[in-house]
């Protein structure tokens, strides 16, 4: 192999280890977008949890005013019954006579005509008498344990209303204390509720300023790996455009394999054989089987092209001056080197996807 084509090799090489560096910066873009989207999505479960204890303090209050005016109802159903109450009354002997009449007299009557009846065939007067009188005798000790008991029963009752008069009278004394009181349970509840919310929303908008910086750190830092990028590219463009053109940089892997093994001897010659490849639709097949044909031997290419790598490096450098980027001459030399044989599993043409990622 000629001097002048391995140094074309290697210029290729430096090529790739260059489209590298830039692809590495996409894949930092979206480490960025990555970690952004997970900080963000951290802040809204928090920022959606603080809603639901917004929820849930309006859920809290509702319930305890719901018990404090149950209670309020209760006390004024207590009041509402003690103005219902009806005095019981004593069953008085003039009373207690007329029930045992009502009771006797139909009973005599019955007797009596019975009595008539049997006069008149002249017989068991006697008896009839005996039995009228008995049961003249049997009423009388009804009505007087009658009267007993139901005054007994009066008695109960009038202590019962006195007890629930006198019950009746506190509550009513209480009332507006009592409905002073759940007022106040209400008006305190409802400043605790109030308290808890306004923490809730002020941490709310703390979480929402915070995604915003987050944004906004992130969309800060993916415009400044863009603009490192797209110099690195400009930069790549300027220094390999000639050699080869950037319309055929995804094939730089196919073009390679065939300079290395003497399948062409000009990136010319190259070129003519990637144009059949891609007129037979076997592009992707070919460029894939070159990529893991100089994956073997690219450590040892790496080390040979090292000045051509520095070179490029140095002129990336000074194409990156005046942005505060992360890279410098000596950053970018290395950096090279290293994803030369970092992406060397990538093909050619995963490299130029990932380069598109950082000139959008």
């Amino acid at each position: 192999m000629t001097k002048e084509k391995t140094n074309l090799i290697d210029k290729l090489y430096t090529l790739r280890a260059g489209v590298s560096l830039v692809a590495e910066q996409a894949e930092i873009i979206d480490d960025y977008k990555n970690a952004g989207k997970k900080r963000i999505c951290e802040l809204e479960n928090e920022i959606n949890a603080s809603k639901e204890n917004i929820e849930s303090h309006k859920s809290s209050f509702a319930k305890k005013c719901e018990g404090y005016e149950k209670e309020k109802s209760d006390f004024n159903k207590t009041i509402k019954n003690g103005e219902n109450l009806v005095k019981p009354k004593k069953i008085t002997m003039k009373t207690c006579v007329i029930i045992c009449i009502s009771i006797w007299l139909p009973l005599a009557l019955t007797l009596v005509l019975g009595l008539m009846d049997i006069m008149s065939t002249g017989e068991l007067i006697g008896v009839i008498i005996g039995c009228v009188l008995l049961l003249g005798l049997l009423i009388l000790f009804c009505k007087f344990i009658m009267l007993s008991v139901i005054n007994g029963d009066y008695e109960k009752s009038f202590l019962e209303y006195e007890r629930k008069r006198a019950e009746y009278e506190q509550n009513c004394k209480k009332e507006p204390i009592i409905n002073a009181e759940i007022n106040e349970k209400i008006n305190i509840s409802r400043d605790e509720m109030n308290k808890s919310i306004e923490k809730e929303n002020q941490k709310i908008k703390v979480l929402t300023a915070s995604m915003d910086e987050i944004r906004e750190k992130t969309e800060c830092k993916i415009q400044e790996y863009k603009i490192e990028g797209k110099k690195i590219y400009e930069s790549l463009i300027e220094q390999f455009n000639n050699i080869l053109d950037i319309r055929d940089w995804e094939s730089i892997d196919f073009i390679i394999y065939l300079l290395e093994t003497g399948r062409a001897e000009t990136v010319k010659e190259a070129l003519q054989q990637l144009d059949f490849h891609r007129q037979t639709d076997k592009i992707a097949d070919a460029v894939n089987n070159a990529s893991k044909a100089i994956c073997e031997n690219i450590s040892f290419t790496a080390k040979r092209a090292e000045e051509t790598i520095s070179s490029c490096a140095s002129r990336i450098s000074t194409q990156l001056d005046g942005i505060n980027g992360r890279l410098n001459g000596i950053s970018i030399f290395s950096a090279m080197q290293s994803l030369l044989l970092l992406k060397s599993t990538l093909t050619s043409t995963e490299l130029l996807k990932r380069v598109r990622v950082v000139l959008r």
